[in-house]
């Protein structure tokens, strides 16, 4: 029981200070204005944001449960809690962009995925890459 207790106060640590690393770099992403630099700046924010998307998995995994309290974690970190309206994990501007993205990099992971695992690459519509989207959005929030 420690052993889960202690797994799930790392990952939830992990978890928060990515989240703070990916809101700094999207801050960044809307300031800087040369192109390759927004490149680059943007593919490390699609690592940072899957790398987010991989602890949620585990917590979830770990604790069975899809909702969790950082309570001990945030005064831990001498954070304070912030209410959803006043947050955004990605700014409105950029979350569209950022969707037709999500949407492509899914479609080339469920393809790469298929081609390991020796199976006809499956071909989805776009609709059907907004559905799976909307799951994993759900599933995050």
């Amino acid at each position: 029981m420690q052993d889960r207790i202690a797994a799930f106060q790392l990952l939830a640590t992990m978890y928060i200070k990515y989240i703070q690393i990916f809101r700094r770099l999207e801050q960044s992403y809307d300031q800087v204005v040369h192109p390759q630099k927004r490149r680059v700046l943007r593919h490390v924010l699609d690592g940072v944001m899957g790398r987010v998307l991989e602890l949620k998995n585990e917590m979830v995994n770990l604790e069975l449960c899809e909702y969790h309290y950082f309570d001990d974690v945030l005064s831990d970190l001498k954070l304070t809690p912030v209410c959803r309206e006043n947050r955004s994990v990605l700014s409105a501007v950029n979350a569209q962009k950022l969707a037709v993205d999500y949407l492509f990099w899914i479609r080339r992971m469920v393809q790469q995925i298929a081609k390991n695992c020796a199976v006809e690459c499956l071909l989805f519509s776009f609709n059907e890459m907004l559905y799976i989207y909307q799951i994993i959005y759900v599933a995050d929030n």
